[in-house]
């Protein structure tokens, strides 16, 4: 009997184990940990200096460094990471040595090397001694092969340069589980509806009605769904805002509890008029955007709700096992 017993006690301790391990997604790794996916890729410029080729932002040696030919800007280097990869930052760095200069310059990104699309919107870049000569910069994961550096401004020389572009690829990390999913809000303001913000448009938006925060958008999953991350954009050439904002999360639609604190994020050009929300893995149904403020109008403002969770680790929510039973032999044992 104590053989018994002490069986039923494992088989009852293993299970209570499992339910507690279900549903707990591991988190993505960070992009700056991983490799340099542009090291010996194939690179291409609008122009290039004789002596100064594409070729060598790609051949790991700061010592060489491309330089636009024609003493005129823009200016444009790319590399070729030889197939479709999600990437989320790069680091751009000039000869060590060199003194302290900035460029002004975009990042582009194109599955076939022809349509490119907007990574990251112009700012100006200091490369200092100081700081390596170096420049990193991040932006939402994008899935992309060929990754372009737009340089429209040089204060050290009237040309274009660029030593080493280092692409770096982003964490393992779902599609956008928002994409194509349904949207409400607490309100809106006339076609400026729920479902402008994923509709894949940047130029198209959701508002609420006016001078009646706090507003909210949703997004219903269809499932629960492991979720780390969130992306906000507003459309390209705005004016710059922030927002004042927190995200909640609902296996019912109904009781929600807090992903993050409220929080004023910023949405300016040179961030590429968005905001990366990242927070502890969850399984969830629901993912709410809850605004307080807005520094540019009396309304909440969205033009794509972005979702993502990890792809590996438990992203399904957890389901209790089924036909279990306990047996009594004998009164008091089980």
């Amino acid at each position: 009997m104590r053989a018994q017993r002490w069986r039923w006690r494992a088989i009852s301790a293993l299970v209570t184990t499992s339910l507690l391990m279900i549903g707990i997604p591991s988190l993505a790794a960070a992009a700056a940990d991983g490799p340099n996916l542009a090291a010996g890729r194939a690179a291409a410029a609008s122009s290039a200096h004789a002596e100064y080729g594409a070729a060598n932002i790609t051949d790991g040696n700061r010592s060489t460094y491309w330089e636009s030919a024609g003493g005129g800007l823009p200016q444009w280097v790319q590399a070729d990471l030889g197939a479709g990869t999600r990437v989320d930052e790069v680091k751009l760095t000039l000869p060590a040595g060199w003194e302290t200069r900035t460029q002004t310059l975009s990042l582009q990104g194109s599955a076939d090397g022809t349509s490119f699309a907007t990574l990251k919107n112009s700012a100006t870049y200091t490369f200092a001694p100081g700081a390596a000569n170096e420049v990193t910069i991040a932006f939402p994961a994008t899935l992309t092969r060929f990754v372009r550096v737009n340089i429209t401004a040089n204060t050290g020389w009237p040309a274009a340069q660029l030593s080493e572009l280092e692409v770096r690829g982003a964490g393992d990390s779902s599609a956008d589980l928002a994409a194509g999913k349904t949207l409400t809000a607490s309100s809106s303001n006339g076609s400026q509806t729920p479902a402008n913000a994923n509709d894949g448009n940047r130029d198209s938006h959701w508002a609420s009605r006016n001078d009646q925060f706090p507003q909210w958008i949703q997004s219903d999953l269809g499932a629960s769904l492991g979720v780390d991350r969130v992306v906000l954009r507003l459309p390209d050439g705005w004016a710059a805002r922030s927002q004042t904002l927190k995200l909640l999360s609902s296996a019912n639609g109904t009781d929600f509890t807090d992903l993050t604190a409220s929080k004023a994020y910023r949405f300016d050009a040179a961030g590429g008029q968005s905001a990366t929300i990242s927070f502890d893995a969850t399984t969830t149904r629901y993912v709410r955007v809850l605004f307080t403020a807005n520094t540019e109008a009396e309304a909440a403002q969205l033009a794509e709700l972005e979702i993502y969770g990890p792809t590996t680790g438990d992203t399904q929510a957890p389901t209790a096992p089924t036909n279990l039973a306990f047996t009594e032999p004998a009164t008091g044992q089980i």
